[in-house]
């Protein structure tokens, strides 16, 4: 039985030549390549984005001791020892001067 029905269904025979065997290697030839080269790019993205990320975390802590650094130098506290250290004092009316 089995032997009927494998005689009555016919697979149509692919006839292909030898330039159509070429043109289906180069086909999958530049597909693999085209995959390979797309992960090499994805990676060397990746590389640099955690290279901008690195530098940004620096620049993080740069900002942050700038800004402890200011917060330091704009206190009031600060300002005024600062002042007194230096022989600085607040204004009178008499050691104010006008200028026109």
């Amino acid at each position: 039985m089995m032997r009927a029905l494998a005689q009555r269904i016919r697979v149509p025979q692919i006839k292909c030549n030898f330039w159509t065997s070429v043109f289906y290697v180069i086909v999958i030839f530049f597909l693999i390549f085209s995959i390979v080269n797309f992960k090499f790019q994805c990676i060397k993205l990746g590389y640099s984005l955690n290279g901008l990320h690195s530098e940004i975390q620096k620049e993080m802590i740069i900002k942050q001791n700038l800004e402890l650094q200011k917060n330091k130098y704009v206190n009031r506290n600060n300002l005024y020892k600062k002042a007194k250290s230096l022989g600085l004092e607040f204004p009178t009316g008499d050691k104010v001067f006008y200028v026109e």
